[in-house]
């Protein structure tokens, strides 16, 4: 299920064991494109012991890269209060 941070904290993901792939969406600028921006997809294949900062209030999600292995991960947030907004099921 993907899901946003909320504006007052950014998350890191610490992978401890097996594969894990992090993603998130965020906008950017195009020049030659006719709107002012365009969303782009950032994803990286992360391995035991490997970290991925999610920036606050960007859309995001992670899923095992291997199916086969149960994957473990440690989440930390850098607000006491960091919350989760979670987007509806047509956005992901």
């Amino acid at each position: 299920m993907a899901r946003a941070s909320p504006w007052r904290s950014s998350n890191l993901l610490r992978v401890a064991s097996t594969r894990l792939t992090p993603s998130l969406m965020t906008r950017a600028y195009c020049s030659w494109w006719k709107e002012a921006s365009r969303l782009v997809l950032y994803t990286q294949t992360l391995r035991a012991g490997d970290m991925f900062i999610f920036p606050k209030c960007l859309i995001h999600y992670q899923f095992n890269a291997d199916a086969s292995k149960t994957a473990m991960a440690i989440a930390a947030f850098g607000s006491a209060k960091g919350g989760s907004v979670s987007i509806p099921a047509t956005m992901s």
